[in-house]
């Protein structure tokens, strides 16, 4: 009769962390976006003003985040710009399209023609260009500190 030995036991190495897909990273940002949007344009009361209508939003479901240049329209850099971004009731972002010429008057109003026009020159500059993981995540990173400040 022979003695079996004893199984070795073996340490497994942990399974390597698959890095995060584009499309997560790309959902990830965006929630950042809307977070950073709500907190900055959010009154004292937890509301907020449509950016467009300037009608008094109390749902924060109906609180959207709008685009000046539209997301469909916009280069990457651009959709997740917040000089790029406000907040809109579901009424102007989705019935009303983002009301594009309110929009703009209102932005031309609030920091003068020559942002807009910056705006619209980066979007020019910019779009087409491809942006990788690192661009994604590292402007995550930059916008998990703005929410943290």
């Amino acid at each position: 009769m022979t003695k079996s030995l004893p199984v070795r036991l073996q340490k497994k190495t942990p399974p390597k962390k698959k890095p995060k897909s584009l499309t997560l990273l790309k959902k990830n940002l965006w929630e950042l976006c809307k977070q950073l949007i709500r907190k900055q344009y959010g009154l004292s009361n937890g509301t907020w003003l449509c950016y467009t209508s300037g009608k008094l939003i109390i749902d924060p479901r109906d609180a959207h985040t709008g685009h000046f240049i539209h997301s469909s329209l916009c280069s990457v850099e651009l959709r997740y710009d917040l000089n790029n971004l406000r907040i809109q009731s579901y009424d102007q972002n989705i019935n009303k399209n983002g009301n594009t010429l309110q929009y703009e008057e209102n932005l031309i109003r609030d920091h003068g023609q020559k942002y807009v026009d910056d705006l619209k020159r980066r979007n020019r500059d910019t779009k087409g260009l491809q942006y990788g993981r690192y661009w994604y995540e590292q402007k995550i990173l930059e916008y998990k500190l703005l929410l943290e400040a």
